[in-house]
């Protein structure tokens, strides 16, 4: 999946994260990923309006500033998805520079209970 984030002076995090030197904050980073990972999941057929959680995060690199008037490219690849449970890595670029990347775990609640061993 591939998506954007342009940012603009009325992103709310700009005028706190920090006074002189206003930056997307770099968890807001990862949680773009992490939200274009759940779209990945969500467009299958039968996903639609189902909810989707991050259940893990791992390899989070932070690799530069995301300013105000940028544009945060954001590409994700799912790799498995598999009775709920998905793996996901994804990747924000701002002008052809690595501004983030991690690994993700996903899990559709709904589908995981329909495997779930009943007792």
């Amino acid at each position: 999946a591939k998506g954007y984030k342009n940012l603009t002076s009325k992103d709310w995090f700009f005028p706190v994260h920090f006074p002189g030197d206003p930056n997307m904050p770099g968890l807001l980073q990862i949680e773009s990923l992490v939200q274009m990972s759940a779209l990945t999941v969500l467009t299958l057929p039968g996903n639609k309006g189902k909810i989707v959680y991050l259940a893990a995060a791992k390899n989070i690199k932070l690799s530069r500033k995301v300013l105000e008037g940028e544009r945060l490219n954001i590409k994700i690849e799912l790799l498995s998805w598999k009775r709920g449970v998905g793996t996901c890595s994804g990747i924000g670029i701002v002008e052809d520079q690595t501004a983030c990347r991690a690994d993700f775990t996903i899990v559709m609640p709904d589908v995981i209970d329909r495997y779930r061993v009943k007792s």
